[in-house]
């Protein structure tokens, strides 16, 4: 019988968070388990080489890496991002990578992507000023405005061209403004959830009357739902075009057909998994390994990274 293999889990939350908790827990149905906080990350650095740690141990020695909670609010977020990214150059498997859920939690960011990548979303903009949202609004009539970066619904408005009162409230508040047209769709929008390059489960949200934002926090009406070959695959272009191994996508079907809303890069599936019977812990945590055993069966493995001679 070999080694178990050493799975890190990196979570600001291992306890308050349903969702750490369910990897942590599929991970070491897998192997052994090292909880690791974001806080806990540091590196050394001597004789031209870095040594990224994690919870005082090289990061090259854990066989993969889960971020479910990446960031927190304990220690610098700048610094661990930069840890991350470091330890990636050495050659750790981390699921989601750290630049993927930077992406994916940005909206603008994701939008280019998107584009880069021929995915269909609704007509977008970012504005700084408040003639220019206005100028935007009164083209589209609605638009959906979001901060740049947040989730869960929070801080979500719907508004029109005659609600301008509005509109810099929101300018001021959040200095830039993520604008995306309003796309009516009475049956609501669809979450897919892909891991590994496909579509593992699937869910019709509705909102709570009175609302438009579907999020299962919100009280939406959720349904599972069985996605066709187009939607499947179109979700999985979202998620592969930001770069996530797994991703929940948000789509809409519009009258010109569906539309990708926005990726998560860490996402919440709780309400999910109760609607589909889908154990997503599992999939997220067999696709890690799979992703890391073709990473060593086709690379060398990694060291230190040196900081002489470039």
């Amino acid at each position: 019988m070999g080694v178990p293999l050493h799975i890190g889990v990196v979570t600001a939350y291992p306890d308050e968070d349903w969702h750490s908790r369910r990897l942590i827990a599929a991970a070491r149905q897998r192997g052994r388990v090292t909880v690791v906080r974001p806080e806990g990350l540091a590196v050394r650095l001597k004789g031209g080489t870095a040594r990224a740690l994690a919870s005082g141990v090289d990061i090259r020695r854990y066989a993969l890496l889960l971020l479910p909670r990446a960031l927190g609010e304990k220690g610098s977020a700048d610094f661990q991002v930069e840890v991350y990214r470091l330890a990636s150059e050495q050659g750790a498997v981390m699921v989601n990578e750290v630049d993927a859920l930077l992406a994916a939690v940005d909206k603008f960011r994701s939008s280019v992507l998107f584009e880069r990548a021929g995915v269909p979303t609704p007509a977008s903009a970012v504005v700084q000023e408040l003639a220019d949202a206005r100028a935007v609004v009164a083209d589209w009539g609605t638009a959906v405005c979001k901060p740049l970066f947040g989730s869960l619904g929070r801080g979500v408005r719907l508004v029109g061209a005659s609600d301008t009162g509005g509109l810099g409230r929101l300018l001021k508040r959040h200095r830039a403004l993520y604008l995306q047209r309003y796309v009516e769709s009475p049956d609501g929008d669809l979450r897919a959830f892909v891991v590994g390059g496909q579509v593992v489960a699937a869910v019709r949200r509705r909102a709570k009357r009175g609302d438009f934002r579907t999020n299962a926090g919100r009280a939406a009406v959720v349904a599972k739902v069985e996605l066709d070959a187009r939607l499947a695959a179109l979700s999985v272009r979202a998620a592969r075009a930001v770069g996530l191994d797994y991703t929940g996508v948000d789509l809409v079907e519009g009258p010109d057909g569906p539309l990708v809303l926005e990726v998560n890069g860490a996402p919440r599936w709780e309400s999910l998994e109760e609607t589909t019977g889908c154990d997503v812990a599992r999939a997220i945590v067999a696709h890690a390994i799979e992703r890391r055993n073709h990473f060593f069966g086709s690379k060398h493995t990694p060291t230190a990274r040196s900081f002489g001679n470039g």
